[in-house]
């Protein structure tokens, strides 16, 4: 109660002297009132910067791709070094966004040019502008997924061969059409199954530590040189024979219930 008294008696008397010195020195009144301007101005000018910084922050663009966002950083920056050659950033990064990475997305866009290509080379009186398009894709994927799987080709004879099998292409009719694949497709008969085995083995691992299609290249890698052989060989032999066969391409496959399986594995996908 005291210290409080005291307080209010301070105050009062600040008050006091303050007036009592305006009154002495107008002056001051006109100095008080410019210092008092200007702090309401300065606090004016805090408070729309912070104002402004936060807006930029909540309107800041992210795109959740590395080199998109840093290009935006880029250009929010408005440095003309960071800026500089712009047009070709930007072309190289709609080229490498189109550019799929992953385990399944590689496979799959190889498996969907696949039908087109085959189709050409049918018709292959019949030339087009398209033509030479549907047959770029695919060449560009086949490159692709040999890249993917580091130099490694069984991987792409096993996609484009289940791929033409779904739609009832005979392995007679498959030689005939990619006659540079046949030598490929008799070692994945033999011994070269054991890769595309130990491919999807690899997308399980991945798939259950971070989420369905993660598995790149970097992280196929990783795995190729970190797993244990002995592990490998036991899961290999574990297999079904179904399974074996499957990796084998000798596996008969039942082209409706296939289709009908594609067709739920999509529905499922596009649901998500």
């Amino acid at each position: 109660m005291k210290n409080l008294l005291t307080n209010k008696t301070s105050t009062f008397l600040y008050i006091i002297l303050f007036f009592v010195c305006i009154f002495r020195f107008p002056s001051i009144l006109f100095l008080f009132l410019a210092v008092a301007v200007i702090a309401i101005m300065f606090a004016a000018v805090n408070k729309d910067s912070k104002k402004q910084e936060t807006n930029q922050e909540k309107n800041k663009i992210k795109i959740n791709n590395p080199e998109a966002d840093k290009l935006l950083d880029d250009l929010n920056s408005a440095d003309p070094e960071k800026i500089g050659n712009l047009p070709q950033k930007v072309d190289q990064l709609l080229k490498n966004m189109k550019t799929p990475n992953t385990f399944y997305g590689v496979i799959g866009d190889l498996a969907m040019d696949t039908l087109p290509y085959h189709s050409e080379i049918l018709n292959q009186n019949k030339k087009t502008k398209k033509s030479d398009r549907h047959i770029q894709r695919f060449e560009n994927s086949k490159k692709i997924c040999d890249d993917f799987f580091n130099g490694n080709e069984t991987m792409k004879c096993w996609v484009i061969y289940r791929t033409l099998e779904k739609q009832g292409l005979t392995e007679k009719e498959f030689k005939k059409s990619f006659p540079d694949l046949a030598p490929l497709l008799k070692k994945i008969r033999t011994k070269n199954w054991k890769d595309i085995a130990f491919y999807y083995l690899c997308s399980e691992l991945v798939e259950a530590d971070y989420g369905k299609d993660r598995l790149t290249k970097e992280l196929l890698s990783k795995i190729q040189k970190s797993i244990d052989p002995k592990k490998l060989n036991e899961h290999i032999k574990n297999l079904s024979k179904e399974q074996k066969d499957d990796y084998k391409l000798l596996l008969k496959i039942d082209l409706l219930n296939d289709k009908k399986r594609d067709q739920e594995i999509f529905d499922k996908f596009n649901s998500k």
